[in-house]
């Protein structure tokens, strides 16, 4: 299992490869062609606690 750095350093060479975007644009891609559509919207955390 790769550490963190290694995650990190990873990530880091796809940025400055620009391979970020591309791997994304790909990703949205294959949602697509399965019938996902990505859409904006909101994401709401809400923790539920007893009164």
């Amino acid at each position: 299992m790769p550490d963190e750095t290694t995650i990190w350093r990873f990530r880091e060479a796809l940025v400055q490869a620009g391979a970020i975007e591309r791997l994304f644009a790909r990703f949205d891609a294959h949602l697509r062609a399965a019938g996902y559509l990505a859409m904006s919207g909101q994401i709401v955390d809400a923790s539920i606690v007893a009164a």
